[in-house]
């Protein structure tokens, strides 16, 4: 009976160190990420999206996790009923479709929204925008509006 404890408490222990190596290195990979984050410009009309712009936009258009993401920049993303791709001008009304979609993707993410008032700048509102990715890595982008 003593050794069945004995062994049922160093079990726990092994547990609970395994546990919490793993969340020592999730936060890790945070803070690398978040060091090392993509920048995007703000989203104006006439703006020419670039691959960043199109990774930033398909994380805040929510599409589905895939083996890809992540790892291979998306090419085009879907939001509403435009595709927007690596290469289009902005318009007026894609730059107000954007602004909108990225507020209603802060609402429903705020976990994974931090902001870095140490880099806002101006009247500026600056913000870590972050996930995990269908590998496991931590994705960041940082994104003034």
């Amino acid at each position: 009976m003593k050794k069945m404890r004995i062994l049922a408490a160093s079990l726990m222990v092994i547990g609970l160190a395994v546990v919490s190596n793993q969340a020592v290195a999730q936060k890790a990979d945070k803070d690398k990420a978040m060091n090392s984050a993509t920048k995007v410009d703000k989203f104006t009309a006439g703006k020419t999206l670039g691959a960043n712009d199109v990774g930033f936009l398909n994380m805040v258009a929510e599409t589905k996790m895939d083996k890809s993401r992540g790892k291979e920049a998306p090419k085009d993303v879907m939001m509403g009923s435009k595709k927007y791709s690596v290469g289009d001008k902005l318009t007026a009304d894609d730059v107000s479709t954007i602004n909108k979609a990225v507020a209603e993707y802060s609402k429903k993410h705020k976990d994974n929204v931090s902001k870095d008032e140490k880099k806002s700048r101006g009247s500026d509102t600056c913000y870590y925008y972050c996930y995990y990715d269908a590998y496991g890595n931590y994705v960041c982008y940082w994104y003034c509006y």
